[in-house]
């Protein structure tokens, strides 16, 4: 298959995945990851490595989804308006903005089909990293001052 209409194939699939994500204005796909992207990305893939960490907590299970909803809210203190970016198959950068940070991380659990969540987190930049295993979730949030 020839590069054109894989990327053509994987934006198809990103817009046909996000299309109903709730709590948002805005969202747009791009195929070109910037610098600043990439390296903090590079941050959410080793975010269990990284010091310094400004908050983290481990939730044993079983958990209800409103209540690590409600934690996340927590430790990012991002309620409504808000503005953020995450990877998609490791290739697209899916950016999105919206008015409600609650509803954007319900139908992005419930989209994804896991707890497992990677972002970009904007004003200020914080990577929120949420990682699950059979035994507990890790949350993970880390402000970045750039």
């Amino acid at each position: 298959m020839n590069k054109k209409l894989e990327e053509k194939m994987l934006l198809l699939r990103a817009r046909h995945t996000y299309k109903n994500l709730g709590g948002i204005d805005k969202i747009s796909f791009d195929l070109n990851i910037d610098n600043t992207t990439a390296s903090l990305m590079e941050g959410v893939n080793s975010i269990n490595k990284i010091e310094n960490i400004n908050k983290s907590l481990i939730i044993p299970h079983p958990i209800i989804k409103d209540e690590l909803i409600k934690k996340l809210i927590m430790l990012s203190h991002k309620t409504s308006d808000f503005s953020c970016c995450f990877i998609f198959e490791g290739e697209l950068k899916v950016s999105a903005s919206g008015y409600d940070f609650n509803a954007f991380l319900s139908s992005l659990i419930d989209i994804d089909g896991t707890y497992d969540i990677n972002i970009i987190l904007e004003n200020p930049i914080g990577i929120l990293s949420v990682i699950d295993n059979e035994y507990d979730i890790h949350i993970y949030y880390k402000e970045i001052g750039l």
